[in-house]
């Protein structure tokens, strides 16, 4: 009984983490902890394939169309990011299926954007649909700048 009383551990006042240690303090953070491990990985890639379909692009074919270049693929994760960060260009992309050229074209070259249309296609989708494991594939916006 002694040795599992040793071994037995227990948090006296002066161990217990403070407040601003604990990531789970305020609820908000425990509602977003909850939500990203509401969907295990296997279904949220299943749900990612079928909304790929939708938009006519298949998951196996998506390593041959990545781009290769690094400037390249942060163009086309630069379109992809603005495409989500704007409501309208946002709304037009999942009621057509398809990118919006014309609200596209000021900021982002026509030629890279077809070029590169189901990987910016891929892309916008994790970032609009919040796809957490998917997400973690991605760089963030920042990081392309």
């Amino acid at each position: 009984m002694i040795s599992w009383l040793r071994r037995k551990k227990t948090l006296t006042g002066a161990q217990i983490p403070a407040a601003e240690e604990d990531p789970y303090t305020s609820p908000a953070a425990v509602v977003m902890e909850l939500k990203s491990k509401a969907i295990p990985p296997d279904k949220e890639i299943e749900h990612f394939k079928h909304k790929l379909l939708q938009y006519g692009i298949e998951l196996q074919d998506m390593p041959k169309q990545t781009p290769s270049r690094y400037k390249a693929r942060s163009s086309a994760l630069q379109t992809a990011y603005f495409i989500a960060d704007h409501e309208e260009l946002r709304d037009v992309f999942l009621k057509n299926r398809q990118l919006p050229m014309l609200s596209l074209m000021p900021a982002h070259h026509k030629k890279s954007i077809k070029r590169h249309a189901s990987y910016i296609i891929a892309a916008a989708l994790i970032i609009i649909e919040d796809y957490h494991y998917l997400k973690g594939y991605l760089p963030e916006q920042e990081a392309l700048s």
